[in-house]
């Protein structure tokens, strides 16, 4: 005869075993999504110096990132050689405005820039000087550098630095310059 082994508590005792061991994983990918989030805002503040920058996901693993038309790899910066500056416009209609110019180096593609097509005007003295001043003018292609300035319009140095401090200490690994 086949004995039963339901037993009323055990039965509570699993549920509840299983419930906590449901709610442990859902709340380490609530931790997980909120870091990624916080990571993401971070990447988006460094690069652009606004707290409302839509930062598209290449290859997080690789630290690839896409803001407006270019796309960062942020693993080939040389991290010693990131320099951040302060400068305030002196002139023009923007005259007292607080800016930050960001240097980033590298020895691979540190920025990929797509750049749109030109119509040709019908001019060919026009078009001739387009053609003089960017090799492929009336087709749409990419430009990849190995270093640029990004300018961003935040007086907040202190939170950009922060910034890239903490995208360099939570998943991006950048480089070393080699003097």
């Amino acid at each position: 005869m086949r004995q039963s082994l339901h037993n009323p508590l055990i039965s509570v005792a699993l549920v509840l075993a299983f419930s906590g061991v449901a709610a442990s994983v859902s709340q380490s990918r609530a931790e997980t999504a909120s870091t990624n989030s916080i990571f993401l805002e971070a990447v988006g503040f460094a690069l652009t110096g606004s707290d409302n920058t839509q930062v598209k996901v290449i290859d997080q693993s690789n630290c690839v990132f896409g803001i407006y038309s270019q796309v960062f790899h942020l693993n080939n910066v040389q991290t010693d050689r990131l320099k951040i500056q302060e400068w305030v416009n002196t002139g023009g209609i923007n005259a007292g405005k607080h800016y930050l110019t960001v240097e980033l180096h590298g020895n691979q593609t540190v920025v990929e820039q797509f750049v749109s097509a030109l119509k040709p005007t019908g001019d060919p003295d026009i078009d001739k000087f387009a053609s003089i001043t960017n090799s492929n003018p009336f087709s749409s292609h990419t430009d990849n550098y190995n270093e640029t300035t990004l300018t961003l319009q935040t007086s907040e140095k202190d939170r950009v630095n922060r910034a890239w401090e903490y995208v360099y200490s939570h998943g991006c690994a950048g480089k070393k310059s080699s003097f």
